[in-house]
């Protein structure tokens, strides 16, 4: 299962009733970076020179050291920073909780798929 470039589209003109979980599932999908290290990113991974924006972290399945540029879409949905040790998406709960979200926000737009955070 996977979502087309439209149904992303389709996805992000959609409101969802969690919106920090929808900005996570979108940054997700613009990065490709796994669940995980969305949740585990803190403003002290971000370094920023203009508009650019480039994402230096760990990963947590490899534990090795990444370099991610993204683009200004990307940084958008991270919102404003704060504190360097702050995680940058915060108010995510536990996976099942946050799937149900999803698939209802997937619903609300009219894709009639079982997406998971997983598909991001």
């Amino acid at each position: 299962m996977y979502l087309t470039i439209d149904e992303v589209r389709k996805l992000a003109q959609t409101e969802c009733e969690y919106p920090r979980i929808k900005d996570a599932f979108l940054f997700s999908c613009l990065t490709g970076l796994r669940r995980s290290d969305v949740l585990r990113l803190t403003w002290g991974d971000i370094h920023r020179q203009g508009d650019f924006t480039r994402i230096i972290f760990r990963q947590k399945k490899t534990e090795g050291q990444e370099y991610l540029d993204i683009t200004p879409q990307a940084a958008e949905l991270m919102g404003e920073p704060k504190d360097l040790k702050e995680h940058i998406f915060e108010d995510i709960h536990s996976p099942s909780c946050t799937n149900k979200a999803i698939q209802e926000w997937v619903y609300e737009a009219g894709i009639h798929k079982k997406i998971s955070f997983h598909f991001a």
